[in-house]
């Protein structure tokens, strides 16, 4: 799935994260293994995600570079 097609749905999560504060949720390095995405490409969807979101160190250090 190319990462426009993503970027919705990351967007759709990152309000419902927004929404629901008493929640806490862990993101895995989505589709940076076999869908073959590089970091750096996803991270940036969540840069904007509230205190509850945890990123994986992936996401994290890509958000760095």
């Amino acid at each position: 799935m190319p990462v426009e097609r993503i970027a919705p749905y990351v967007a759709d999560f990152v309000r419902y994260a927004a929404e629901h504060p008493e929640m806490s949720f862990l993101v895995t390095a989505i589709g940076c293994g076999l869908a073959g995405h590089d970091p750096r490409d996803i991270a940036p969807m969540f840069s904007g995600a509230t205190e509850n979101v945890f990123l994986s160190e992936k996401l994290v250090a890509a958000l760095r570079s």
